[in-house]
């Protein structure tokens, strides 16, 4: 950061939507058994090329794109309202990260010894690996 520089942070998501959709989700894996055995009943773990895996990760895509959507449609506004009150070219207010904290992302981790492409959601979190991490 230098001296003279505004940061902006907008912290939005898909509101009440992405959670609706993870909760109907997660009752469903539950259902369907896939909690069973788990230590902690949200903690399902259904196969992702089942149909139910691939009706979750089409779900929450939709989520996540509406999330997307959400934070471009915020940072429009807050462009027009430097370029109102301050006269500031919106073209020069520059998005630096934009990041999902509620998405599923395939991760490689060795599993029993084996390495095994899972796909992990973090609920309102996102991936805290120190440098070279995969």
């Amino acid at each position: 950061m230098e001296q003279g520089q505004t940061y902006i942070l907008i912290h939005s998501g898909s509101k009440g939507f992405g959670h609706q959709v993870c909760q109907d989700i997660l009752n469903s894996f539950i259902k369907q058994g896939y909690a069973e055995g788990l230590p902690d009943g949200q903690l399902v773990a259904a196969p992702i090329k089942s149909k139910a895996g691939q009706q979750y990760f089409a779900a929450m895509s939709v989520a996540a794109n509406f999330a997307f959507n959400n934070r471009q449609q915020i940072l429009h506004g807050v462009r027009q309202g430097f370029q109102e009150v301050c006269h500031i070219n919106p073209e020069d207010i520059h998005l630096i990260y934009d990041v999902c904290h509620n998405i599923a992302k395939f991760e490689t981790y060795v599993i029993d010894g084996v390495e095994r492409k899972l796909s992990v959601h973090r609920k309102g979190a996102t991936r805290a690996f120190g440098p070279g991490a995969n």
